[in-house]
């Protein structure tokens, strides 16, 4: 045999003899749209530490790193709306590149900033007027919650036997909003106390926090006390998959939670009052409050426990260029795992999971913005987020750009509450006129 063929035959077979660099090992790609960013997991199976792993978007490289975990979120930006991309997802290691695993997606387009609005108020007589939630089930079934004063309240009736108490609801029907008394009843006495929250699965399964809560299952209203032990407080805020899992937030780090049957109190692992609840599921919950002058605190629930997210002492100012936030926390809202916005003392906070303990403060985006205080968010979509402050009123975010409605601003508006619905949203509040408010916001 000719020594060319013979070490041709040898390299050959030394070669068959090598390992496959990438023999029992697997990639995995999922991609996340929003509107100008996407989420693009990356999960690998048989792990190589001595590999780079690399993610191109239309075959420009966007990540290229050893990783040290199995999972991975890269994050996105600067995408074009309603723009069509492909992602490619491989490993390299000894000069040999793996299979590659592949995703595509398209960005969301932005919504409308065309709104209708109409405001309504109510009482101003007998008493001061507020609505503290809100709560929609669709454009035609939405209900408002707190205390009404008017002229037909806090008097006897005409033959002097009923003290006439204190409204504590408002339902709208589609045409127009009917003030309510909804009786809550413990130990045989009954009562029509202030309402301080809502929230409504459907029609007929409707929740309303007071000290304790009331549900409403389509025919009845059914007064539910909380323990004592377990929640010592009224109701700041409700929220929860389904009967059998929902969650009520206090003052003084409160939790409680009922599974359809019983309640049982979760540690929450601060005394700090805590203010706004919300989630995506019951693997992704968010909390957040502040009691002054102590400290601000965000909570995050991922199936398994409770953990501090953000916690910061009033006296630990942070500059915002550090892309943190400071001061008190006052709403909260997501949609997805993947990113967090925060209504807050200094204007709004986003968050996103490939950075998780970074937020981004929007307020360079806003070139009106006044550092008025933020009170509260809610959105129907990323593309699709209206909050509010104290002196610039209302705010859209269209998942691009965000507009400012001046012509809604009231100095003499507080507004404590709001909730979303696929063509628009409910604020609610009260005025210095002794006024509960309610604006809708429709397209």
């Amino acid at each position: 045999m000719n020594k060319t063929l013979f070490l041709l035959l040898s390299l050959s077979l030394l070669w068959g003899c090598m390992d496959d660099p990438f023999e029992n090992h697997s990639l995995q790609l999922e991609a996340e749209a929003g509107v100008t960013e996407a989420w693009l997991s990356l999960h690998v199976e048989g792990l190589k530490n001595d590999a780079v792993y690399t993610l191109q978007r239309n075959g420009k490289t966007i990540f290229n790193s050893r990783l040290q975990t199995a999972d991975t979120v890269v994050y996105d930006s600067l995408l074009t709306p309603a723009t069509g991309y492909r992602y490619r997802f491989y490993a390299r290691e000894n000069g040999e590149d793996s299979p590659a695993a592949h995703a595509a997606l398209t960005t969301m387009d932005t919504t409308s900033h065309d709104f209708t609005w109409q405001s309504y108020e109510f009482g101003g007589v007998n008493g001061s007027s507020a609505f503290y939630d809100v709560a929609i089930i669709d454009e035609n079934d939405i209900w408002a919650v707190g205390e009404i004063h008017t002229e037909d309240t806090d008097r006897w009736n005409a033959d002097s036997t009923v003290w006439l108490q204190p409204y504590n609801a408002a339902h709208w029907d589609g045409q127009k909003w009917e003030l309510k008394r909804i009786l809550f009843e413990f130990e045989g006495q009954k009562f029509y106390g202030q309402i301080n929250s809502i929230f409504a699965f459907d029609k007929n399964d409707i929740w309303f926090g007071m000290g304790s809560v009331i549900h409403w299952d389509g025919e009845k209203y059914q007064s539910i006390k909380i323990p004592d032990q377990i929640f010592p407080s009224l109701a700041n805020k409700i929220w929860g998959t389904s009967s059998s899992d929902l969650y009520v937030v206090g003052n003084g780090g409160l939790i409680a939670h009922y599974d359809g049957t019983s309640w049982s109190k979760i540690e929450s692992g601060t005394e700090l009052d805590l203010l706004d609840i919300w989630g995506t599921d019951s693997d992704n919950i968010w909390v957040c409050g502040y009691t002054e002058p102590i400290a601000t605190v965000i909570l995050n629930y991922d199936g398994k426990e409770w953990q501090t997210y953000h916690y910061l002492p009033f006296n630990e100012y942070i500059e915002f260029n550090k892309n943190q936030i400071s001061g008190p926390v006052r709403s909260i809202w997501t949609n997805r795992k993947n990113q967090l916005w925060l209504a807050n003392y200094y204007g709004l906070y986003r968050a996103n999971k490939s950075n998780n303990k970074s937020f981004k403060r929007y307020k360079p985006l806003i070139k009106a913005w006044n550092g008025g205080t933020t009170f509260n968010i809610r959105g129907n979509d990323i593309n699709d987020i209206m909050f509010v402050s104290d002196e610039d009123s209302f705010w859209h975010f269209n998942g691009k750009t965000f507009k400012n409605y001046p012509v809604m601003g009231n100095v003499d508006n507080l507004i404590l509450a709001m909730a979303e619905m696929e063509n628009g949203f409910i604020f609610v509040g009260f005025n210095f006129n002794q006024e509960a408010v309610i604006y809708m916001c429709i397209r």
